[in-house]
């Protein structure tokens, strides 16, 4: 009594116009399972009302719920989707992301037992994910990111034979440690960030785990160092790995970035990662199109190759905030065309000029250059003027002298110039940089005086 189990029979017995009997079999569990899930929403709804201070995201009812609790067939309740099999239909999809759900998940739902898919996310489902959910075999895909869960994951989803492939419980408040994963699971997509997860990530992720494509692991507390030496394995299947927001120490390894060579996005981001970058764990890299660096410990030079064409496809590249020294990368010759539309280096102990010909390469792409805080020196080419995609250039705190090229002026979509803190004079080009259509912003010294720029008439 008084139990969303309680209610969903009651429902079914009483005032279900379907009357559907226990010959109907599987149809009568899945229609009990979802009553059961949309009472228990109801019900927490009822003795957990919404307040002033929930926010909008707070809802007393589904935002949509057509058809359910009715006498439809479950198959035609929104959300819900069915496939047929042997002649009867079995419920193979639900989703009901961003709807407005408050409820702990029951665990009826595993009575969906034929279900491939169920996406749940972004509402505001609370307490722990049931055990139940594991004995879905034919699962290939949970959505729950995005909500207030918490415990710890079930480890039956890792299981030899079961289907699940995609797993998202990110932006929740699931504790304990990142699972370890057998060499014989399906999972090609695990996503746990935003968590309150802690400990060292499993070696298994790196030697076992063949299927895994997509690791998503920001935004948590995990601690330890990236595995040197991967025994037995010789290339790996991932594509995307983020481990930014963390704890992590230790080098990163060339051995094992030499065996991602599917991989495209790469965050490491605000960690505690130091020593070098050594060219030989980028060369194999040819896929990479965004690397997140910055806000760690790394030092030395920046390996060439982010500006070369062995790594063309790199469109983001952010490095700022370590202790990198030497010069920015150069290209070798200007014919290179590269992909960078974003280029951040500020923050570090960077010298020498700014690289000339890589900006030859970069005119169809770059639009967001930082290069702040560093030891800069040399004029301003005139190369800069052929960025024509070029949005922002953040330049202050450097030692550029001369004057500022009259070619930046071609910048029809520059939005912001800072050049503060450098040693600037001449005078500034009016009539070329005033007038740029979107211009918002230009921040440089210019007082006149001996080494600042002189009748700047739109600082």
């Amino acid at each position: 009594v008084g139990t969303a189990q309680n209610s969903a029979l009651r429902w079914l017995v009483d005032y279900d116009h379907a009357r559907l009997n226990q010959n109907d079999g599987h149809a009568l569990l899945e229609r009990y399972a979802l009553a059961v899930f949309y009472s228990s929403s109801h019900d927490y709804a009822e003795t957990h009302p919404c307040s002033s201070n929930d926010g909008d995201d707070c809802h007393d009812r589904w935002l949509h719920s057509q058809h359910w609790m009715s006498s439809y067939p479950v198959c035609s309740w929104y959300g819900v989707s069915c496939s047929e099999l042997h002649g009867q239909k079995y419920v193979k999809r639900l989703t009901l992301k961003e709807n407005g759900i408050r409820a702990p998940l029951p665990n009826e739902l595993a009575l969906l037992s034929h279900c491939q898919s169920i996406d749940l996310g972004q509402n505001q489902l609370i307490g722990r994910i049931p055990q139940a959910l594991t004995g879905m075999n034919q699962l290939y895909g949970l959505f729950l990111e995005d909500n207030l869960l918490t415990g710890k994951i079930p480890k039956g989803f890792w299981t030899a034979g079961h289907a699940l492939q995609e797993f998202y419980v990110g932006t929740n408040q699931i504790s304990g440690t990142v699972p370890d994963l057998p060499s014989n699971c399906n999972i090609q997509a695990l996503g746990l960030e935003e968590n309150r997860l802690t400990g060292k990530i499993p070696n298994s992720l790196w030697t076992q785990a063949t299927n895994l494509r997509t690791l998503y692991l920001d935004g948590n507390a995990l601690t330890g160092s990236l595995p040197s030496l991967l025994h037995g394995r010789q290339s790996m299947s991932l594509q995307d790995l983020r481990l930014s927001r963390n704890r992590m120490t230790g080098k990163l390894p060339p051995s094992l970035f030499q065996k991602m060579t599917d991989l495209k996005i790469l965050y490491l981001d605000n960690n505690l990662f130091e020593g070098e970058l050594f060219s030989t764990a980028w060369r194999s890299l040819d896929q990479l199109e965004e690397l997140h660096l910055y806000q760690n410990k790394l030092k030395g030079p920046i390996p060439p190759e982010f500006t070369s064409p062995a790594m063309g496809k790199l469109k983001f590249l952010y490095l700022d905030n370590n202790g990198f020294t030497g010069t920015i990368p150069d290209t070798t010759r200007s014919s290179v065309l590269l992909s960078l539309q974003a280029w951040s280096v500020f923050g570090n102990e960077l010298k020498g000029p700014l690289p000339t010909h890589t900006m030859v390469s970069l005119q169809d792409t770059l639009q967001d250059f930082q290069f702040q805080d560093n030891s800069i020196s040399g004029t301003i080419p005139t190369e800069m003027g052929l960025l024509t995609e070029l949005q922002r250039v953040v330049g202050n705190s450097n030692l550029l002298r001369g004057a500022i090229p009259t070619e930046l002026g071609n910048l029809m979509k520059l939005e912001t110039l800072h050049l503060s803190g450098n040693q600037l004079e001449g005078e500034f080009p009016n009539d070329e940089l005033c007038f740029l259509p979107r211009l918002e912003m230009i921040v440089i010294d210019c007082d006149g005086t001996n080494g600042t720029i002189a009748n700047c008439d739109c600082c």
